[in-house]
């Protein structure tokens, strides 16, 4: 039994983890069991626990580790010892992810192949079940997203938009590596399902997912035109690219509508009515956690009292508004801000920025996209700072980092 289990691809693993995301409201149960099955197959590797003391030299996993510690340390200097530990408990992942992946079996170019190909596949199912919702009510929800409201998704809807991005840009890794499952015509629905899920993700009119989907196409292009030396395609995009938008914004009612919102959302907030209004409430918190990291500008104010000085914030500085619309720092840099100082974003920049770097370095579009989504994704949201978003982006870029990585790279030794 345990010869099988240690033979199981940390791909599977992945899948696993996948596929709990897309059914968290379901049972939350499957993302810990994937979770929970990578980490004991990757411990009871032979080797793995000689191997563990070594990571620090493999500085985008041994960052991460150090980034642990360091919310570890925070806990020193908070006042809210329970707050610390729930934040705490959310960056367990922090130290397993690296550290599972680091002892595990370095996956093969078939493993994960086949594991982003699953995911492709449940993304592009997740995205036929939201049109299906949608097609129900189609005038109700699209005259909702007018009043700041958004589409019906299976799990939180800017996590999701982000990922459906993320199977766009696998669609693509695929067509490029002529991966196909069993039978050529799949390489037929892999261009149909990926153009579909460029067109969704106009539809759900998700604004990070938007500018996760022209980022990266931005970056696929320019990718494209240097491997081949094409320039003049260079003159197309730019082009081409500006007038999608416009012609999505005249012919999808979804697109169009939250365009409205957003001018008007944006217009409240110049004229200092935040309250309620989505984009008015988060541009209303970064300003605030802005003042608050502050306060304490070098080692913050500890990861457990971030909640209680933003609140603090608040009420000093905007005592009209209701607790209700006083929010959390609404950006991921900031969050780590108010709760680390600037040392701790120091640490946070390079953790998230190294591999974005190592994928120039190695020439991996995919290994880029992947990155520019997470960045996209920590401007608007703290993604971090909750199970799922953290599963999601640690899982996948461990993942892709150990798959990807050129096999002529210097490896650790591990003696047996």
């Amino acid at each position: 039994m345990l010869k099988r289990l240690l033979h199981i691809s940390p791909g599977f693993w992945v899948a696993l983890i996948f596929l709990g995301i897309a059914l968290a409201k379901l049972s939350p149960l499957i993302m810990s069991v994937g979770m929970g099955g990578l980490f004991i197959t990757a411990f009871l590797t032979p080797g793995a626990f000689r191997k563990i003391p070594k990571i620090l030299i493999e500085a985008s996993a041994g960052i991460f580790v150090f980034f642990f510690l360091l919310v570890l340390v925070s806990g020193l200097y908070s006042d809210d010892l329970t707050q610390w530990l729930e934040r705490l408990r959310i960056k367990i992942p922090f130290l397993l992810m690296p550290l599972a992946f680091w002892v595990s079996t370095r996956p093969s170019t078939l493993q994960l192949n086949r594991t982003l190909y699953f995911i492709w596949f449940l993304m592009l199912g997740c995205a036929l079940f939201s049109i299906g919702m949608y097609l129900q009510d189609m005038e109700g929800i699209t005259e909702s997203i007018s009043r700041g409201k958004s589409m019906p998704t299976p799990f939180n809807h800017i996590r999701f938009s982000l990922m459906v991005v993320f199977a766009a840009v696998i669609g693509y890794h695929l067509l490029k590596e002529r991966f196909v499952g069993k039978f050529a015509w799949e390489r037929s629905i892999l261009m149909v399902g990926t153009a579909f899920l460029i067109i969704f993700t106009h539809i759900w009119a998700i604004r990070s997912g938007l500018l996760a989907l022209y980022v990266c196409l931005v970056a696929i292009m320019l990718y494209e035109i240097w491997r081949t030396r094409k320039w003049l395609w260079l003159a197309v995009i730019l082009v081409v690219m500006p007038t999608i938008p416009v012609v999505a914004y005249y012919v999808v009612p979804t697109f169009k509508n939250k365009v409205g919102y957003m001018m008007y959302d944006l217009q409240r907030f110049k004229e200092g009515d935040t309250a309620a209004y989505s984009d008015a409430r988060r541009l209303r918190s970064l300003e605030v956690s802005w003042e608050a990291g502050k306060e304490e500008k070098w080692l913050g104010v500890g990861y457990g009292d971030i909640k209680a000085t933003m609140l603090k914030e608040y009420q000093e500085h905007h005592p009209d508004l209701l607790a209700d619309n006083s929010l959390d720092p609404h950006n991921q840099f900031l969050y780590v801000f108010v709760g680390l100082g600037f040392v701790g974003l120091a640490f946070f920049a390079w953790a998230v920025l190294y591999p974005l770097w190592m994928a120039w370095k190695w020439d991996n579009i995919l290994f880029a996209c992947f990155n520019l989504i997470a960045l996209v994704s920590f401007i608007p949201e703290y993604p971090l700072e909750n199970q799922v978003g953290t599963a999601f982006y640690l899982t996948m870029l461990f993942f892709l980092y150990f798959a990807v990585k050129p096999k002529d790279e210097p490896k650790v030794k591990v003696k047996k």
